[in-house]
């Protein structure tokens, strides 16, 4: 097996004292975790959040599977049924799905000459060719829930005359109703402890030789594309090459600038942040 992942860049950040994002980096793969508590009002599996659990135990078994070769569906199929068996265990029985934790994911990983991605949810992963050209994948549909979220937090703002970020608390039941798509028909795509039709999943693959750049990343940190300080994916790449710091710095000082989230609706002033790059060719 080739060195493939080298020459990486990465950077995670949590403004809380736990991350609920996580990565892995190795010589033949590098992915991004994006995890989401679940909307119940009970922990149960870790204090700081069962999200949190969940995306530490996903990030372990990649990191021990993926040394050995490439990514497999059936050996993820298996992890899902013991965690589950855990969560049920320990209470997890009476909650029901959108209760529960779960991640969004964006992996890279080297089979054979080709370059491989799986993704679920709204993390980022993003490929530059060779020829220049430039492929993104997430979920629109997630992304479009998200959307339809801040609309009417912001309907509520003006309705009630309190700032943005004050107007999740009135929206319980539309997270709710938007959780619920989890791996449902007509919804979106991601990680948690009951849907392991994985097979589903589009697995996206590019001769090596082609590939040039690659980003996996959280949706906290492509936050940075939503502040026209970034113009093109293109630029943002450029960036992370050049000085990926400095990329940092832009983020956080644009989200210190607009502390009611007015330029960039959001659902917190700083969410966790997270990605992995790489320059492959």
């Amino acid at each position: 097996m080739s060195i493939l992942f080298t020459d990486i860049k990465y950077f995670s950040h949590s403004e809380k004292a736990y991350n609920e994002d996580a990565y892995g980096i190795g010589p033949n793969y590098m992915f991004v975790l994006d995890g989401a508590t679940g909307l119940g009002k009970k922990e149960i599996m870790h204090p700081h959040s069962d999200a949190y659990w969940f995306v530490s135990e996903i990030k372990e078994h990649l990191i021990s599977t993926l040394k050995d070769g490439p990514f497999q569906v059936s050996l993820l199929k298996q992890k899902r049924a013991q965690l589950y068996a855990q969560y049920q265990k320990a209470g997890g029985n009476q909650l029901s799905s959108a209760e529960m934790p779960s991640a969004c994911i964006a992996l890279f990983y080297e089979d054979g000459e080709d370059l491989c991605f799986f993704g679920m949810g709204d993390c980022y992963g993003i490929v530059e060719l060779m020829d220049g050209t430039i492929e993104i994948y997430s979920d629109p549909i997630l992304e479009s829930l998200d959307q339809k979220a801040m609309t009417r937090m912001k309907e509520i703002s003006q309705e009630k005359q309190i700032p943005f970020l004050e107007a999740r608390k009135y929206i319980q039941d539309l997270l709710l109703a938007n959780r619920k798509m989890r791996n449902q028909p007509n919804g979106y795509h991601a990680l948690d402890l009951e849907w392991d039709h994985y097979e589903q999943i589009p697995i996206h693959r590019w001769k090596l030789n082609n590939v040039k750049r690659v980003l996996a990343a959280s949706d906290g940190f492509y936050e940075i594309m939503h502040y026209n300080i970034i113009h093109t994916t293109k630029e943002l790449l450029d960036l992370l090459s050049s000085d990926s710091k400095q990329t940092i710095r832009l983020l956080f000082d644009a989200q210190d600038n607009d502390p009611q989230a007015i330029l960039c609706p959001r659902f917190k002033h700083r969410d966790d942040c997270t990605f992995v790059f790489t320059t492959i060719n």
